[in-house]
Order: C-alpha cells, then sequence, then structure tokens
C-alpha cells in the first residue's frame, strides 16, 4: 500500500520467512554457521531454541537454501503437530519418497533403505522439524530412534530440531534423557540488542529498496525498542504498521506518536504485555471520553473433544463521531476506502 509512498520495491518488513531478507547479526550468524557445520561435519542431533519471532523460521530457510543441493537431501517438517505414524509419514514425504507403507516396520525399512543409497551416492540426509517444542513425547522418541540409522563411523541422518525455549525444557525431561544425550550441537538465539535492532532496520529497508536513511526518526527508534523487546517479529508488525500510519497521514516520517498508536492498537506495552486499547467516544452530553474497551469475547474452537478457547485481535473501528479517527480509517480515507 505504501511502497510507492516511501520508494521501496516490496515490503520491507513482509513477515514470511524469507531468506533474503535475514539479517546476519553476530547471533545469528553464528547459529547458520553452527547449523551448517553440525549438519556438513555428520554430528547427528542439533537443537536450535529461542523466544518465538526471533527468526528461527527464517534461519532454517537460509540454512537450507545455502546447503549444496548436490550434497545434501532435506526432508523438512513445518506442522509438528503429528502423531508418531504421521511424523515418520511427513518425513519419507518430504524426502520425495511416495507409495508410503501402512506398516510402521516397512516405512521404517523404506526409510533406511533411502538413507543408503543416499549415502552411497555421497549424500547426507538431514531431517529438519520447525516448532519442535509441539512434538509429543511419543514423537520424540520416534525420532530418538530414527537417530539409530547408522552406520560404524556415521549418522545416516541429521537431525535438527528448531523450537521456541519450551524445547529445552521438554528435552529436560528424566523420560526424555536418552534424546538429550544425543544432541552434539544445541544452538541459541537471542533478542536484539538495540543496536542490532537499528541495524536490523536499516538492513529491511535497502533489500526493499528504500534510499537511506529509514524514515524512522531517534524517538521512533527508540519507542520501537521499548515496544517490541528486540523481537523481529514484532518489530516487523511495529514499523509496518507505522508506516501505514505515516502514509496515511501523508508524512515521510515515523515518529514516537506513530509507535506509540501502533503499539495501542496492537495491545503492547514494554516487555511485550497486554493492554487494554483505549477508544474516544462521545457520551451523551456530547463531550469526548476515554473508556478501555473491553477485550473481545472469546470464540471456541471444537478441534477434538476439548473445546480451547481463542481471543480474536481487536480492531479499531472506524467512527465519525471521535475527534481522532483511527489509524485504519486514516488510511482507508487516503486510498479512498472510506464512504
Amino acid at each position: 500500500m505504501y511502497n510507492v509512498f516511501f520508494g521501496l520495491k516490496k515490503d520491507a518488513f513482509r513477515m514470511t520467512p524469507d531468506p533474503s531478507t535475514i539479517c546476519l547479526t553476530v547471533k545469528h550468524r553464528e547459529a547458520l554457521a553452527g547449523l551448517s557445520y553440525a549438519i556438513l561435519r555428520h554430528k547427528g542431533f542439533t537443537v536450535l531454541t529461542g523466544d518465538a519471532g526471533t527468526g528461527k523460521t527464517t534461519l532454517i530457510s537460509r540454512v537450507v537454501q545455502t546447503l549444496p543441493r548436490d550434497k545434501v537431501t532435506v526432508s523438512l517438517i513445518l506442522n509438528s503437530v503429528l502423531t508418531p505414524s504421521e511424523f515418520l509419514e511427513a518425513a519419507l514425504l518430504d524426502f520425495g519418497l511416495r507409495d508410503i507403507p501402512v506398516s510402521k516396520a516397512q516405512r521404517l525399512e523404506q526409510m533406511r533403505t533411502f538413507l543408503l543409497g543416499e549415502y552411497n551416492q555421497g549424500k547426507i540426509c538431514v531431517l529438519i522439524v520447525d516448532e519442535a517444542q509441539d512434538l509429543t513425547a511419543e514423537v520424540l522418541e520416534e525420532v530418538r530412534l530414527l537417530s539409530n540409522c547408522e552406520l560404524p563411523d556415521r549418522k545416516l541422518i541429521q537431525i535438527v530440531l528448531s523450537g521456541q525455549s519450551e524445547l529445552e525444557d521438554l528435552l529436560n525431561r528424566q523420560a526424555l534423557r536418552q534424546l538429550k544425550q544425543r544432541v552434539e550441537v544445541h544452538l541459541r538465539i537471542t533478542p536484539l540488542t538495540a543496536a542490532e535492532l537499528r541495524e536490523y532496520i536499516r538492513f529491511r529497508w535497502v533489500v526493499a529498496g528504500g534510499t537511506m536513511p529509514p524514515p524512522f526518526d531517534e524517538s521512533a527508534i527508540a519507542s520501537i525498542t521499548e515496544y517490541s523487546s528486540g523481537v523481529p517479529r514484532l518489530i516487523n508488525t511495529i514499523c509496518d504498521n507505522c508506516l501505514l500510519a505515516a502514509f496515511s497521514e501523508a508524512t515521510r516520517t515515523v515518529t514516537a506518536k506513530h509507535v506509540e498508536e501502533v503499539a495501542l492498537d496492537l495491545g503492547l506495552k514494554a516487555g511485550r504485555q497486554i493492554i487494554a486499547p483505549t477508544a474516544a467516544v462521545r457520551g451523551e452530553d456530547g463531550r469526548s471520553g476515554a473508556v478501555t474497551a473491553q477485550p473481545p469475547a472469546p470464540v471456541h474452537s471444537t478441534n477434538g473433544d476439548a473445546e480451547k478457547p481463542i481471543t480474536l485481535p481487536s480492531l479499531a473501528r472506524y467512527d465519525r463521531t471521535t475527534s481522532q479517527p483511527s489509524r485504519l480509517s486514516r488510511w482507508a480515507a487516503r486510498l479512498g476506502l472510506a464512504s
């Protein structure tokens, strides 16, 4: 929406895990090098952990993209909510195998035959599991058993488990001690520092075709640091919405005011705690006042026997009686979408 206005060739803060947009901070370079080293040196089990939104999936995409395709065969599992049988089937399918047997014993034999065939061709087979913190203990046991596919001097399959910090707690369970003992490399990604955050915004801006410097002034950078806590996913969300807010006002400078407005809309404050957004309203006497918006009623999912509440995010609505229309309404008005 705002790309032409800011002179961008594409979205600067797109949320998809695009390997070309990864800003390699020191910690990301170390993780990238560590993953490549563990895979190419046949280390067997590697674990990558980090808080939600710190860039693990994007880093995994970059690793898959940079590994030599003539030497490495990759099976990437993005949906980790699977039964043990489904997990093995998903791994085989992403290795490119078809006609998957129904029998578990036959599936394991098919996997071993495939791994031996790739080994005889001089290739390294890698199984990468994203969002591994959602794996059940039963599936993790299947993962451990897969690692038994080995020769006297080498593992036939390299396994990478990538997940949020809860994965570490999962691996620390007594029942999974055999799996944890097999982990040879454990890499961690932490949130960006203030200096890294500034460089991250500059990098994303340049990659998107923007001219330097980015349109975020010093007050905006400070506020983004405060509200994002250095988490790249939140940085992307805040920056994208701030550019939209500035565009709606026809200004090419993003200030702390825009960040505060966006943080309020998204229900963010320092430390990523949730606050209830406020909305300007007029009482019966016609005067404006501020009231705390009530959180939306939970919607229940009937996935399985137990219902789980899902809280839907609230969006500021366009109210012509308010003295200050919402950011979304200003954007709609600028695009000629408001009636």
